[in-house]
């Protein structure tokens, strides 16, 4: 009886992957549809069905350049997903992570970012919006302000608010870069399963 919604399984925060297991980033919103009754209405044995895959931000095999990715708020699930995807296929990649939240409190996926930065062509640029005094390595700003330098050698992911994927997407085509965004929009709360 819920609407439905899409969702990004991921790669887990922590630990190996289950195949018996599907791991989802949720922004609980006070109104959302479905994100306010979980743990609520919905809880441990509510029935779901899953259709998929949607979207297209979503890991390309055998690109041997470098792999950009860029990602706000739970954005972040789809671009962790590509990030392992990416690494497991080639350890030795170079990757570059641009990963936003609005603020500090809101950087659930740090555990996930410090696995992340073990490989040795990773680099992490995690950003907020809201000022913050905990650390210099956590830039001020938005996702775009820090994006490197693109080139047609590139291939870019992008997922979260639609403002920065588009963002993301328009500086990738300047530079003949390919870009595959996933931007995140508000559903129908009318559409229902």
């Amino acid at each position: 009886g819920f609407p439905e919604r899409c969702y990004s399984p991921s790669y887990p925060l922590e630990g190996a992957p289950d195949n018996r297991l599907l791991h989802f980033h949720v922004r609980r919103l006070p109104d959302g549809a479905v994100s306010s009754a979980l743990g609520d209405r919905i809880r441990v044995g509510h029935r779901v069905r899953l259709t998929g895959p949607l979207g297209t931000a979503f890991f390309r095999q055998e690109h041997h350049g470098r792999v950009v990715l860029v990602a706000s708020g739970t954005g972040f699930a789809p671009m962790w997903s590509i990030a392992a995807a990416a690494i497991v296929e080639q350890p030795r990649r170079e990757l570059l992570f641009v990963v936003a939240a609005r603020k500090l409190q809101s950087f659930y996926m740090h555990a996930a970012l410090c696995r992340l930065a073990l490989f040795p062509n990773v680099a992490i640029i995690p950003v907020v919006s809201e000022p913050q005094q905990v650390s210099p390595a956590i830039r001020i700003g938005r996702p775009t302000d820090f994006m490197p330098q693109l080139s047609a050698d590139d291939v870019v992911y992008t997922s979260g608010a639609p403002a920065m994927t588009n963002a993301v997407a328009r500086l990738a085509r300047e530079a003949g870069a390919v870009c595959y965004s996933d931007p995140f929009v508000p559903q129908d709360r009318k559409s229902v399963v």
